[in-house]
């Protein structure tokens, strides 16, 4: 019976996840970001400027058109949190932001942002995330424009009845390094290979006992 329990419990929880998109407004874009091997990866906050808060992570589009969404940052997390995990990337088609206009104490979220995958070609519509990469370091950065109003009559046309942004990406800053797989250090080197020495002469002492 307690199985059964859990196992339900698992089972609303994914159902709330995947589902629960129609009560927020949604906005998608292209994103580009450079294409990584699967592997462990560094997400740092670097920085936030706004009054409202968001939370970050990656989504998947399912066949039925749902999303399932997988959090990397709660909306409490301050700059200089991290977080490493392990990512296949083919497992995701981009990176979400949900916003709340209320702050930290806000418990809807009224905007979800989607930046959806399209490989190293920068898109044109950035309108919310804005991405760079650093050849130096393999790191890549999302600067996030989440300072979303609804405007009407504000006197631009191009903005009248239609929600906008003041453009400048600085609202969530967040960064992505790989995480290098631990190289041996020397000494374990040569440890293991005296070690292997040693076991092949034993071998050929084996052998010549014989």
């Amino acid at each position: 019976m307690k199985k059964f329990l859990m196992l339900l419990c698992a089972v609303m929880l994914t159902i709330v996840v995947v589902g629960n998109t129609s009560a927020v407004t949604m906005k998608t874009e292209d994103i580009s970001l450079n294409s990584y091997a699967d592997g462990d990866f560094l997400f740092n906050i670097n920085g936030e400027n706004a009054s409202y808060e968001s939370e970050f992570g990656l989504f998947t589009q399912n066949i039925d058109k749902t999303y399932t969404f997988t959090k990397i940052f709660n909306k409490t997390n301050e700059p200089g949190f991290f977080s490493i995990i392990g990512i296949v990337w083919s497992d995701y088609d981009g990176f979400y932001a949900d916003v709340y206009t209320g702050g930290s104490n806000d418990n809807s979220v009224d905007h979800r942002l989607l930046g959806i995958f399209v490989g190293d070609d920068n898109p044109y519509d950035q309108d919310y995330f804005q991405t760079s990469f650093d050849e130096d370091t393999g790191a890549s950065y999302i600067g996030i424009d989440d300072q979303i109003r609804h405007c009407n009559g504000c006197g631009y046309c191009w903005c009248r009845g239609r929600y906008w942004d003041d453009n400048d990406f600085d609202d969530m800053q967040i960064s992505i390094t790989p995480v290098a797989s631990p190289v041996p250090a020397p000494a374990t080197m040569l440890l293991l290979g005296t070690g292997l020495l040693g076991m092949a002469g034993l071998g050929r002492k084996k052998v010549f006992k014989k």
